[in-house]
């Protein structure tokens, strides 16, 4: 799946769920905008959202996002679990889907320089999502590769006590947005 293909999939993919839940939703189709999906909720206020896609989780990072704070507006990243097996796209699971308000993007993501010097982003490994949402303690965090990251990311962010609380606050996947925005359908 290119990246353009996995993009469209992954806002189509959301898009279909914010409908499932009753959200009165609007998609832009297009290549190169920053608002992907809106939604008017019933006082009027519009929800904005910017989806990034990619086939599965399980490898790579978020390296070029945008550095956009603005009230209303969230990124998306959806993985959509998927693989290539010859010329075959296989699913692997239901989409893995996370949430954040743009004006915690910077908790998340850091500017970063390749080992190459040439190339530079503002970005994230999105493991951490799973990291979040999936224990409550650093002493909870099970896997050497999870430990690792976690590691990582609290050395870029300058983080000495990793507070789970906090971020899962910040960070939603889809029951959580349903919960905080339900009554303003």
């Amino acid at each position: 799946m290119g990246k353009t293909n996995t993009n469209m999939a992954s806002e189509f993919w959301f898009y279909s769920q914010l409908h499932r839940l009753g959200y009165q939703s609007y998609i832009t189709l297009g290549n190169t905008k920053s608002i992907d999906i809106t939604v008017q909720l019933s006082d009027e206020t519009l929800l904005t959202f910017d989806v990034k896609g990619k086939a599965t989780f399980n490898s790579g990072t978020y390296q070029y996002l945008p550095k956009i704070n603005r009230e209303n507006h969230y990124f998306v990243f959806v993985g959509l679990q998927v693989k290539k097996s010859n010329d075959l796209i296989l699913f692997e699971g239901e989409p893995e889907c996370y949430i954040l308000h743009s004006i915690h993007l910077n908790q998340i993501a850091f500017n970063w320089t390749a080992s190459n010097k040439k190339t530079k982003g503002y970005g994230f490994d999105q493991n951490i999502f799973r990291i979040i949402k999936k224990y409550d303690s650093e002493n909870d965090v099970m896997t050497k590769t999870e430990k690792r990251k976690l590691n990582g990311f609290k050395h870029v962010h300058n983080i000495q006590n990793f507070d789970f609380k906090h971020y899962k606050s910040i960070v939603l996947d889809i029951a959580d947005f349903e919960k905080k925005y339900y009554n303003k359908k």
